[in-house]
């Protein structure tokens, strides 16, 4: 027995036809929602780990450019009541430095990551020896 179209009454054509939009509805829907699942997860790695290092990033290259303008600063005046104030401006810049780069090497997604920090505090230690020095050299009266 073959069932045709033809045969059947505009009723059940109707129930067929919502049965099958109903089923593609679903497909789509759950399609979509698996979509949306996998950009939410990608959005949430994106702001959780991408982020936080590209803002640990350029919250040390502040902290960098304000010692670096606080160290030029004692340069030009040397006078102990404007020494005083800037070295503990920096030595708290330092500590946040130090404790951003922490961060950063901890929550580093690759070891290529975490080598360029590690090299990067490397280079920052380096700076900050010269920069005592010229620091010392400005309070001796020596610049």
């Amino acid at each position: 027995m073959r069932i045709s179209l033809k045969d059947m009454s505009v009723r059940s054509k109707l129930a067929i036809l919502t049965v099958g939009l109903l089923l593609g509805l679903l497909i789509v829907g759950g399609n979509n929602f698996r979509s949306n699942q996998a950009i939410g997860n990608f959005t949430k790695e994106i702001t959780d780990v991408r982020l936080t290092s590209i803002l640990d990033t350029v919250e040390i290259t502040r902290f960098v450019w304000e010692i670096r303008s606080q160290t030029l600063s004692i340069v030009v005046d040397p006078s102990p009541e404007s020494v005083q104030p800037r070295e503990a401006r920096i030595q708290d810049l330092e500590g946040r430095i130090n404790a951003a780069i922490q961060h950063a090497i901890a929550t580093a997604k690759t070891d290529e990551e975490k080598q360029a920090i590690q090299e990067f505090e490397r280079t920052w230690q380096a700076y900050n020896d010269g920069r005592r020095q010229v620091i010392a050299s400005a309070k001796s009266g020596f610049l």
